[in-house]
């Protein structure tokens, strides 16, 4: 690489810099390891050995983390767009584009902005109470004869 730009040849760039432009890049830090030379973990264990650079490192990501989520937030509500197409350097049309608002998106969004409201497994407690009112169910309905000994009840148990 050095022959292709010759300019470049006696340059030194700091590792520690060359890792914040990357993390704000948007890498993970296994791929900053491995383009740095080394393997993720042995990043990862770096960076657990200096918890200053780790913070500057976690920082650094934080810019690319924002405009995805700022993405993500436009595309969830819809948004509009101005296309201008150009003729010999002066505007000749202008469009104006409309991007619906995305259903995928908005569920990702709520999800992840308020979990307790919009996640999909409902958490059911089973109270003492619940559960002897419905072997008292059962019992009532084996009593009618409507269920026959060694017949479960609903939650797959064994009432007699």
């Amino acid at each position: 690489m050095d022959e292709m730009l010759p300019e470049l040849e006696n340059q030194e760039i700091s590792l520690s810099k060359l890792i914040l432009v990357l993390a704000k890049a948007g890498l993970t830090n296994e791929e900053i390891g491995i383009a740095i030379g080394m393997t993720g973990a042995r990043f990862q264990h770096i960076l657990n050995r200096n918890p200053d650079f780790r913070d500057l490192v976690n920082e650094a990501k934080e810019d690319p983390n924002h405009r995805v989520e700022q993405s993500l937030f436009k595309r969830a509500l819809g948004f509009q767009t101005k296309e201008i197409k150009h003729k010999d350097g002066k505007p000749i049309e202008v469009t104006i584009k409309e991007f619906a608002p995305d259903p995928i998106s908005c569920i990702f969004w709520l999800k992840n902005r308020s979990p307790k409201r919009w996640r999909d497994v409902i958490e059911h407690r089973h109270t003492l109470k619940d559960r002897m009112e419905r072997a008292h169910d059962a019992l009532a309905e084996r009593s009618r004869g409507m269920l026959t000994s060694g017949d479960d009840d609903r939650d797959g148990r064994d009432l007699s």
